[in-house]
C-alpha cells in the first residue's frame, strides 16, 4: 500500500511541477515595493497613468528594478512606438491618393521621422551609459521638431 501512496505522490508531482515551471515562465515580474513605489512616482507625473504603469509592469525585466532598468523600458517602448507609427504612417501614405491626406501625412512622417531617429539615439548612448549626451539628445531633437511644427 505505501509503494502505490508514494507511486501516486510522485506522479502529482510529475503533473504539478510542469505547470509550476509554466506559470512561473509566462508570468510577468510583478514589482516589488520600492520598484512599484518608482513607477508610480513616475507615472503620477504623467497624463494617462494607468497607461504609464501597465507598460513598466508588463515588461519588467525582475522584481526589483531600479531607475536605470525602468529607463531601459522607457527609451525600448518609445523606440517600438515611434517606429510602428511611421511605419503605419508610411504604409497610409502608399495607399492615399487625397492629395490633402498626402499633404497631412508627409508631415506626420517627417515628424515621426525625426523622434524615431531620436529615439534610436538615445538608444544607443543608453546601451553606451552616457546618460548626459541622452538628455542633449531630447534636447536638441525637441528643437528640431518644433522648427517642423512652425514650417506649417
Amino acid at each position: 500500500m505505501a509503494s502505490s501512496s508514494s507511486s501516486s505522490s510522485s506522479s502529482n508531482y510529475q503533473i504539478i511541477l510542469p505547470l509550476l515551471i509554466l506559470f512561473l515562465s509566462i508570468h510577468n515580474a510583478s514589482s516589488d515595493k520600492t520598484t512599484q513605489d518608482l513607477i508610480n512616482y513616475i507615472c503620477y507625473q504623467m497624463e494617462q497613468f494607468g497607461f504609464c504603469s501597465k507598460t513598466f509592469n508588463e515588461n519588467l525585466p525582475s522584481p526589483s528594478t531600479n531607475i536605470i532598468g525602468l529607463t531601459k523600458i522607457t527609451v525600448d517602448q518609445a523606440l517600438k512606438n515611434a517606429t510602428n507609427t511611421f511605419n503605419f504612417i508610411e504604409n497610409l501614405l502608399k495607399n492615399t491618393t487625397d492629395p490633402g491626406v498626402k499633404n497631412a501625412l508627409m508631415v506626420c512622417e517627417k515628424g515621426y521621422k525625426i523622434v524615431e531617429q531620436s529615439f534610436q539615439e538615445a538608444s544607443r548612448e543608453f546601451e553606451a551609459k552616457d546618460y548626459e549626451n541622452m538628455k542633449r539628445i531630447r534636447t536638441r531633437n525637441s528643437k528640431s521638431s518644433r522648427e517642423l511644427c512652425y514650417e506649417l
